[in-house]
């Protein structure tokens, strides 16, 4: 039986010794060609003034501080965790609440007999 690795590197050889017209060279092809009046309002446009450059923002100059939201990296299980821990922290409260509830209504009970 073929591994994996046996079968991509047969690949790999067999894309090796094609010839290099079998490969074709296709242009760049937009999904739509812009119009005069596309690029009329594409030179009259003004950057918004919320834009934000990442590069600026990635790119700190020497001697300056990053900015504080680039120097804590925040990874999605940390972020799923921490939603995790406040839902069990809701959950665990509301039981508590809810036993509290039944203690005052069960000795609220006994007491009037």
């Amino acid at each position: 039986m073929e591994t994996r690795k046996e079968r991509y590197r047969r690949y790999r050889e067999e894309i090796k010794q094609m010839r290099d017209d079998a490969f074709p060279n296709a242009p760049i092809k937009r999904l739509r060609s812009l119009s005069e009046q596309d690029l009329e309002i594409l030179e009259r446009a003004e950057r918004a003034s919320s834009a934000i450059s990442f590069g600026d923002i990635l790119q700190s100059a020497e001697g300056k501080e990053a900015p504080a939201f680039t120097k804590k990296r925040v990874s999605p299980y940390r972020a799923y965790r921490k939603r995790r821990w406040i839902g069990i922290g809701i959950k665990t409260l509301a039981l508590l609440v809810t036993i509290a509830l039944f203690l005052i209504w069960y000795f609220s009970i006994t007491a009037r007999s």
